[in-house]
């Protein structure tokens, strides 16, 4: 539903934080609503350790590929994303 004169409060990026790597997509707020694109990166070597606690450290290095990516695909309309990861990792 959207309220008029007031932007949506939820970003339409996301990018979910996973074991083996990032997934980037993109929202549609107009019919047909759904993911207009979607990419999933793996991590690269060496970019994910791990905390004190057992949850994953990720790095910059880790989540730029996806980024740069990202920027790239919504044609420089990434001005704000939501950040997923499992709630095992929330310590």
């Amino acid at each position: 539903m959207k309220i008029p004169l007031l932007r949506p409060v939820v970003p339409p990026h996301v990018f979910c934080l996973l074991p083996e790597g990032v997934t980037y997509a993109s929202v549609r707020r107009d019919p047909p609503r759904g993911f207009a694109q979607s990419r999933h990166f793996p991590f690269p070597p060496n970019t994910l350790g791990v905390g004190t606690s057992g949850t994953p450290l990720v790095t910059r290095e880790a989540v730029a590929q996806a980024v740069e990516a990202a920027r790239r695909l919504s044609e420089g309309r990434l001005t704000r994303a939501s950040v997923l990861f499992p709630d095992s990792w929330a310590r």
